[in-house]
């Protein structure tokens, strides 16, 4: 307090009440001038008041006369607000935002965002009337080029110069790096033939752990099942495709994998592309033998050791002549090929014994499909 008083007179408070029991100042200078009293109180006791507070003085000569002088500049204000802050993710790879509650009247939230000890960033946000404060979608790679544990802080600091005394804090990760993940197709799922599609498909591959996986395939009657759609410890996941329902036209599936990680940070693995071969091979003897007078074809004494077999076939792939009897053993086989169609070649047959014989072409494709002709009918 700056009071210009009169030398010797004693200085004390008259109101308000809080301040009346504080030891009379003495204002003390040269006889005959009037020094400026300049002194210090506490106002402790004082409530805080947004409005003036009127302090009324006293001023006592030595002889008991006294003067009052009545002063209203005095506001009083030793509250601080008090802040809360949350995050809306607990990972971002870009956008953040930031929100919480704050106390009205006591100025706007200032937002501290950190790096380990370092200051990044600060924003000043409004202190809504309702009491609460927001800053939306704030760009977080602005704050460090690195991956990393980040920190922000909210404080608010009034008109009186109050700060906030227990600043409250929350934690984030900030990750821009894609993961990481495999999809592993085995050699025999290369070409999925009949009877492998007949069975349900096992399938792995490698992932980040705690990343959330989602898995598709074509055609849409293939049906994917992820064992889980999150990627537990191991860093491995499993699944199964059932083809079972897809066309016999099928001559493709495409898997493909996305792996997104905490931070939103997604992976779309390369298509993995799968064969699929649903039709057999369809072979079909025209003629083998000779013709005898009722209709039927032989193996005679002028044709055994060289049987002539003619018959349609699919190029390029295994083929062989199959000679069973009547329970359906294999009595004499022989690696044809089939460079082209109508294919034509003969079998030595003369260590069959004399009996009814059936042949059939059986061909096997690259995915592994067994095709038969009908049965053709040879008697020797």
């Amino acid at each position: 307090m700056n009071l210009e008083c009169e030398a010797g007179l004693s200085v004390a408070f008259e109101s308000p009440a809080a301040l009346t029991p504080l030891t009379p100042i003495n204002c003390s200078g040269t006889s005959g001038t009037n020094p400026i009293l300049n002194k210090s109180f506490s106002v402790a006791g004082l409530a805080d008041s947004a409005a003036p507070i009127d302090l009324k003085l006293s001023m006592t000569d030595a002889v008991g006369n006294k003067t009052t002088k009545a002063i209203s500049l005095l506001y009083k204000d030793i509250v601080s607000g008090t802040p809360t802050i949350t995050v809306a993710k607990a990972f971002t790879n870009k956008f953040q935002t930031f929100s919480g509650t704050c106390t009205v009247g006591e100025g706007d939230v200032k937002l501290l965002m950190k790096r380990a000890e370092a200051t990044d960033s600060s924003k000043s946000v409004a202190c809504g009337l309702d009491g609460t404060w927001k800053l939306e979608d704030y760009d977080a790679s602005t704050l460090t080029a690195a991956d990393g544990a980040m920190t922000a802080k909210a404080s608010q600091t009034d008109a009186a110069g109050n700060s906030t005394v227990t600043v409250p804090s929350v934690g984030f990760t900030y990750d821009s790096t894609l993961p990481t993940g495999t999809i592993i197709v085995t050699n025999a799922q290369q070409v999925l033939n009949i009877s492998e599609v007949a069975v349900v498909q096992s399938f792995t591959g490698a992932c980040e752990v705690g990343t959330t996986l989602q898995l598709s395939a074509t055609p849409a009657s293939a049906i994917p099942i992820l064992n889980s759609t999150t990627c537990l410890s191991g860093g491995t996941w499993t699944a199964t495709v059932d083809y079972r329902g897809v066309p016999t036209s099928t001559v493709s599936s495409v898997l493909k994998l996305v792996i997104t990680d905490k931070a939103g940070n997604e992976l779309l693995l390369p298509n993995t592309t799968i064969g699929i071969d649903l039709i057999a091979p369809t072979p079909a003897i025209t003629i083998a033998g000779s013709a005898g007078f009722d209709g039927r074809k032989y193996i005679n004494i002028a044709n055994v050791n060289a049987v002539q077999v003619r018959a349609t076939c699919e190029p390029g792939i295994s083929t062989f002549v199959r000679i069973k009897d009547s329970t359906a053993a294999v009595r004499a086989s022989k690696n044809v090929g089939c460079a082209s169609s109508p294919l034509v070649d003969s079998l030595n047959l003369s260590a069959l014994v004399e009996g009814e014989f059936t042949a059939t072409i059986e061909q096997t494709d690259d995915a592994g499909n067994i095709g038969n002709s009908p049965s053709y009918t040879l008697i020797k």
